[in-house]
C-alpha cells in the first residue's frame, strides 16, 4: 500500500523555508576529480591568461593564469554547454542544449539569456570579432549575429546534410564541415555556400583555417585533410591513429595539433603534412581544445578533464587529478577516515575528509570490489567478482586477497561486530565469516535471486535486499534468512538499518521502502523522484539521503515522511551515500565521482533585495496554493518585463510573462497544474535587476 505523504509534507516545507539550516550556500562540492567531475564540451581562452570552459549540467570554468588552475562559476542553466568564445577577456557566449545561448559582459559573473526556441543542440559558437558571430545547430541550422549576439538569426543548410564543425576566417569567409566527407565554403558570410570535394566518407568533426588559404579538417578513424588553396582542393593525410579527432588548432603557422578519443593527441611541426602521435597521459576523450598562444594550449575531455601544453604541443600535463573509474561503495569511520571502492582494481582511502585521497591497487583490473564494511579504522573487508574477497587490518595501507570457494559475484557485505561479517552476491549467495574475512562459510538464503546489499545493526539483526522486491532477514546472525513480503517487484539496490526495527531500502524507479518493525510490514515512501535510487544513508532516525541515476540526491528530515530534492552539482550516476551527521557526508559515482557536504547538503536561494526605484515583486496569494494564484507586481516605468517560476533546482517551469508593460501595478494568474507539490519560485526581472519569492504549491492529493 502507497501512503502518501500529503499535507505534514507542506508543513515540513514551510518550516524550511523559515529555517536558518538552509541559508548554507555551499551544499554538495567536487573532491575527486578536481576541478570538478562533468564532461567539458569546450574551451577557450581570451589571452595568453584568462581562459574559459564548459560543460556537462551547465559547467562553467575559468582560468587566470593561463590554465594552470580553475575556478567554477555558476551558470543560469543545468542544461549541457557545449560551446564558449570570449572576443575578450569580458565579453563572451556560451552555448547548449535546447537552443541555450547566454552571453556576458563581465567575464560570467553574470549572464544574459539570448536563447532561441528549439529543442536542438547548439554545438558550436564562432566570432571573427565583437560583432560577428555565428551558431552551429545540430539540425543543420545555421545561426547569425551581427550585433554581438544580443540577436541572432538562421538558415538551414539541411540540404548540405549533417553539419557538425565550423570555421571562420572573417566576417564573410567560412568553412563547414559534417557528415560523409561534408564540406562547404561561404564567400559571403554565409548567405550562399560552396561545396567542396573531401575525398573521403568519414564524418568530419572540426576544421581549422590559419588564413585564407591553409586550412585543416579531420574526423573519424584518425582522418586528416589539408589544404593550400582555401579548400579548392583538400589532400587526405598519413597518420598512425585510428582514434576519432574531435577538435583542432594551429599554434603558429607550422605547429598544429588535434585531440580526439582515448585522450589521442597528434601534432604537426611543419603545417600538417606530418604528424606525430603525442602522449596526453589520458584515456579520457578530448572533446576541444584552444591556445592561448603560440606555447601554451588547454585541451578539455570526458569526466572534466583538462590538460596543458607549455612548448606548443610537444608535451602535455594534467591540470585535473584523481579519477578512478566508477566508484561502488564509500564507509566513513569518522569524519575523517574514509574508504571507496573503485574501477579497475582500485581501493582509495583518506584520512582528512577527503580533501586528500590514497590509492591501492589490488592487483588486478578485474578486481573490481563492489562491497565495503569496516568495522573500524582499521578492519575492513571488500567483496567482488567470481567470489573476489580482500582484507585489511592496516586501514587500507595494504590489502591481502583471502581463498574463496565462492565462484559467483559478492555484491554487499555487512559487519555485525568486530569478528562477524556478512557477504550476498547473485544466484541467492550468502557467506559468512567469524574471523575478519579470513575463512568463511556459506549460508542457506531459500532463493537463487540476485541479491544486491546487506545490512546489520547488531551481532544479531539483518537485512539483504535484492531483484524484484527480494528482502530477507535475521534475527539470529544468519542461521535462518526469512523472506519478507515487500510488496513490490522493483530491483532494490541498497539498504540501511539504524536498529533492529527501522530499515531504509531504495532501489528502481525510484522507490523507497520502510519498515518500523523489523521488516513485518514495509511502507512504501512517495518522493519527488522516479529515477533509479542506487544507495541510502540516515545519520540518525530521522536525517537521510538518498542517491541515483542523473545526479538525483533526495534528501528527509522526519524519516523519510518528506522527501526533498536537493541541488546536485552533476547528473552523474551516484551509486552510493554515507553520512556521518547532518551536517557531513560524502556520495561517490560513475567516472571517479565524489561529493562532500559540510551543510547537510543543503544551498538555498536567497530573496533578491528589493529595487522599490525599478520593480516591486510582491507575495502571491494564496498561499500556499491550491489549484491557482495571483502573483502581483508593480513597475516604477514602462519596461520590458520577465516574469518566471522554478523549481528547487533552478529549473523554469513556467514563463508569465515576456514583454513590455506600463508602469503600476499589475497582476498575473499562475495554475500549477500538471506540478509537484513543494517549494517553487517566482522571479521577476528587468534587466540585470531581479526580485525573488517564494511559492508553495500543494496538490489534488495533498489539499485535504
Amino acid at each position: 500500500m502507497i501512503k502518501r505523504a500529503g499535507l505534514s509534507c507542506l508543513y515540513v516545507a514551510i518550516l524550511l523555508l523559515n529555517s536558518s539550516l538552509l541559508e548554507a550556500q555551499s551544499g554538495w562540492f567536487w573532491q575527486n576529480p578536481l576541478p570538478q567531475g562533468n564532461t567539458l564540451y569546450g574551451v577557450h581562452f581570451a589571452d595568453e591568461h584568462i581562459g574559459y570552459a564548459v560543460g556537462n549540467y551547465g559547467s562553467f570554468l575559468r582560468s587566470t593564469d593561463g590554465g594552470e588552475t580553475w575556478t567554477q562559476l555558476n551558470t543560469p542553466t543545468k542544461r549541457d554547454l557545449r560551446d564558449v568564445f570570449f572576443t575578450d577577456s569580458m565579453k563572451g557566449t556560451i552555448v547548449g542544449e535546447f537552443g541555450r545561448i547566454f552571453k556576458t559582459t563581465d567575464g560570467g559573473n553574470n549572464w544574459e539569456d539570448r536563447s532561441i526556441s528549439t529543442t536542438n543542440v547548439l554545438l558550436n559558437v564562432d566570432f571573427t570579432d565583437e560583432k560577428h558571430g555565428w551558431i552551429l545547430v545540430s539540425n543543420s541550422t545555421l545561426l547569425r549575429t551581427e550585433d554581438g549576439g544580443n540577436n541572432w538569426a538562421g538558415s538551414s543548410l539541411s540540404n548540405f546534410g549533417s553539419v557538425l564543425g565550423m570555421h571562420f576566417t572573417d566576417h564573410e569567409v567560412g568553412t563547414l564541415v559534417g557528415a560523409g566527407g561534408l564540406i562547404i565554403h561561404t564567400t559571403d558570410g554565409g548567405t550562399t555556400w560552396q561545396n567542396q570535394e573531401s575525398g573521403t566518407k568519414q564524418r568530419l568533426y572540426d576544421v581549422c583555417f590559419r588564413n585564407s588559404d591553409y586550412g585543416i579538417a579531420v574526423g573519424d578513424g584518425g582522418t586528416i585533410l589539408r589544404t593550400t588553396n582555401g579548400g579548392a582542393v583538400w589532400t587526405k593525410q598519413s597518420t598512425t591513429t585510428y582514434n576519432r579527432l574531435e577538435s583542432l588548432q594551429y599554434s603558429d603557422s607550422l605547429n598544429i595539433t588535434t585531440v580526439g578519443d582515448h585522450g589521442c593527441v597528434l601534432h604537426s611541426t611543419n603545417g600538417g603534412i606530418e604528424w606525430m602521435e603525442v602522449s596526453s597521459g589520458l584515456v579520457q576523450w578530448l572533446y576541444d581544445l584552444c591556445y592561448a598562444d603560440n606555447q601554451i594550449g588547454i585541451a578539455v575531455g570526458a569526466n572534466g578533464c583538462i590538460v596543458k601544453t607549455t612548448n606548443g604541443g610537444t608535451d602535455w600535463e594534467k591540470r585535473w587529478s584523481g579519477q578512478y573509474g566508477l566508484m561502488t561503495e564509500v564507509v566513513f569511520t569518522d569524519h575523517n577516515h574514509g574508504y571507496v571502492t573503485c574501477g579497475g582494481g582500485w581501493t582509495i582511502r583518506t584520512e582528512d575528509g577527503g580533501a586528500t585521497w590514497i590509492g591501492y591497487f589490488l592487483g588486478s583490473i578485474w578486481d573490481q570490489q563492489h562491497g565495503l564494511s569496516f568495522y573500524d579504522h582499521n578492519h575492513g573487508i571488500s567483496v567482488g567478482p567470481t567470489g573476489r574477497i580482500f582484507t585489511t587490518t592496516n586501514g587500507g595501507d595494504s590489502w591481502n586477497r583471502q581463498l574463496s570457494w565462492v565462484t559467483e559475484h559478492l555484491n554487499g557485505i555487512s559487519y555485525s561486530d568486530s569478528m562477524h561479517a556478512t557477504a550476498v552476491g547473485e544466484l541467492g549467495r550468502i557467506i559468512t565469516t567469524s574471523d575478519r574475512g579470513i575463512t568463511w562459510l556459506p549460508q542457506n538464503s531459500g532463493c537463487s535471486d540476485y541479491l544486491s546489499e546487506v545490512s546489520f545493526c547488531d551481532s544479531d539483526h539483518g537485512h539483504i535486499v535484492g531483484f524484484e522486491g527480494t528482502i530477507l532477514y535475521t534475527s539470529n546472525r544468519g542461521l535462518d534468512w526469512i523472506r519478507q513480503n515487500s510488496g513490490v517487484t522493483n530491483d532494490l539496490w541498497d539498504i540501511t538499518c539504524r536498529d533492529s526495527l527501522c530499515c531504509t531500502a531504495v532501489g528502481a524507479k525510484g522507490i523507497i521502502l520502510k519498515t518500523t518493525n523489523s521488516g513485518m510490514s514495509w511502507e512504501e515512501q512517495d518522493n519527488p523522484t522516479r529515477f533509479n535510487l542506487y544507495g541510502v544513508d540516515y545519520a540518525d532516525s530521522l536525517f537521510g539521503v538518498a542517491v541515483g541515476e542523473f545526479g538525483v540526491i533526495l534528501w528527509t528530515l522526519d524519516g523519510g515522511k518528506c522527501w526533498f530534492i536537493q541541488e546536485s552539482p552533476t547528473d552523474k550516476i551516484l551509486v552510493d551515500v554515507d553520512m556521518i551527521d547532518r551536517q557531513t557526508g560524502t556520495i561517490i559515482g560513475e567516472g571517479g565521482t565524489i561529493l562532500r557536504t559540510t551543510t547537510g547538503g543543503v544551498t538555498w536561494v536567497e530573496d533578491e533585495k528589493p529595487s522599490p526605484s525599478l520593480l516591486h515583486l510582491g507575495q502571491n496569494y494564496p498561499n500556499p496554493v491550491t489549484a491557482s494564484t495571483t502573483i502581483p507586481f508593480s513597475l516604477t516605468n514602462s519596461e520590458h518585463v520577465k516574469l518566471r517560476v522554478y523549481d528547487m533546482l533552478g529549473r523554469e517551469v513556467a514563463v508569465l510573462i515576456d514583454e513590455r508593460r506600463e508602469a503600476g501595478a499589475h497582476t498575473v494568474r499562475f495554475d500549477g497544474a500538471g506540478l509537484r507539490a513543494g517549494v517553487y519560485f517566482s522571479v521577476l526581472k528587468i534587466g540585470s535587476v531581479i526580485e525573488t519569492r517564494k511559492l508553495i504549491l500543494m496538490t489534488a492529493s495533498t489539499a485535504y
